[in-house]
């Protein structure tokens, strides 16, 4: 799995093509039969390949069931619904807005430090970053090096070291650890992506009322299948328990946050988080967004993107830290995190994730979440690929 992705280079400047895996993945069902690699589709067919993924998306056999459910010329099997839907949707990426590109993938170390066996040295910088950031030591811990950052970002990017102290931060951890996850961070049709998992507890009901069904809609960037996320509302008590609206009170306080705490979003990462930004339309909701660094280490990767200087900064995170973003950071810049890759799926229990808390603070209203939208596509549609969008 790519660590960074070059968001200024295109589709045709990708590098040389890399052997197709042998392994599948577990949404790829097996195939039977004679495989054709040149079928000429029609527009039906086209029709019912779309409509059967958005029935049958966050099934292990989606494709046996779209064969099962819908026509197709003979000489088409799993094989040839999974390529052609990546063709669909090769100009769109591989979520529903993901840009493809090239990609740099740093040596990441898996030496274990002596402090710990949940531990691990923080990962080297990513490359093409311009430097690293330096943060105010006092209230809102906004950038103050290098100068041409913190003229950029200033307070609309903001960390803090040390926000959670131990006992607290053992006690979130093993909390968070023990919890079900069956939501994926991405799209479940992604290899990578579906690793990492997320869960979503709302601090409000008539929030909740409002903003859920964004979540499940169809043409949303990381739509959830319905059923995934009652699954995952079956064990909103024990999340609930652990955050509450005095954490977010606590995670909220070093930045001065002026927006209300709408939903924390607990993230189980198992591979890196590539360059993206918030949809507020859609899982990215939230005008402010404090993040918590609950387990091992890690390195954050911001790039200027709609200002046209594409200028990427990064800086490090240790456990119990906290960064946010507003303003100019959270609307016209990407983000991504850089952790080592793990190759089996989050589960419960599991040790070996990084854990991160999203804390999502306020509600864009329609006008200005389609404003920030439109800007992206703007640029996107300047591009030869789309733009990853995410939560």
């Amino acid at each position: 799995m790519p660590l960074w992705v070059d968001l200024r280079r295109g589709a045709a400047s990708a590098g040389p093509m890399r052997r197709r895996s042998s392994r599948r993945s577990s949404i790829e069902a097996p195939y039977y039969g004679i495989r054709s690699d040149r079928i000429v589709w029609s527009v039906q067919e086209e029709e019912h390949l779309r409509a059967g993924v958005t029935r049958f998306l966050g099934s292990p056999t989606i494709w046996c069931d779209i064969m099962r459910e819908y026509q197709f010329q003979p000489g088409c099997d799993n094989y040839s619904l999974q390529r052609k839907w990546q063709q669909l949707n090769r100009d769109r990426g591989e979520w529903a807005s993901v840009r493809q590109a090239s990609f740099v993938r740093p040596a990441s170390p898996s030496r274990r430090r002596a402090d710990g066996p949940d531990s691990l040295e923080p990962a080297p910088p990513p490359p093409h970053s311009q430097g690293v950031l330096v943060f105010s030591e006092t209230p809102p811990f906004g950038v103050v090096s290098p100068p041409e950052a913190a003229a950029a970002l200033g307070t609309s990017l903001s960390c803090a070291r040390g926000v959670l102290a131990e006992p607290q931060l053992s006690e979130l951890r093993d909390a968070l650890v023990a919890l079900p996850k069956s939501l994926a961070w991405g799209n479940i049709l992604s290899r990578s992506q579906s690793r990492s998992k997320r869960k979503i507890a709302w601090l409000d009901e008539d929030v909740r009322a409002r903003l859920a069904p964004t979540l499940t809609a169809v043409d949303g960037p990381n739509h959830i299948a319905a059923r995934y996320l009652q699954e995952d509302e079956a064990s909103m008590g024990a999340l609930q328990a652990v955050c509450t609206n005095a954490l977010a009170s606590q995670l909220v306080a070093p930045f001065g946050m002026s927006e209300p705490p709408l939903a924390f979003q607990p993230n189980f990462q198992h591979d890196d988080f590539p360059l993206h930004y918030d949809d507020p339309m859609s899982d990215g909701f939230g005008r402010q967004i404090v993040t918590l660094n609950v387990k091992e280490h890690a390195v954050v990767l911001i790039e200027e993107s709609l200002d046209g200087s594409g200028r990427r900064w990064h800086f490090k995170l240790a456990p119990g830290d906290a960064w946010a973003l507003r303003g100019y950071a959270r609307e016209r810049c990407v983000h991504g995190v850089q952790f080592r890759r793990l190759c089996e799926p989050c589960f419960t229990g599991c040790r070996l994730c990084r854990i991160s808390l999203n804390l999502r603070c306020g509600e864009y209203t329609r006008a200005e979440a389609r404003r920030v939208v439109s800007a992206w596509n703007r640029l996107e549609a300047s591009w030869a690929s789309p733009l990853r969008k995410q939560s």
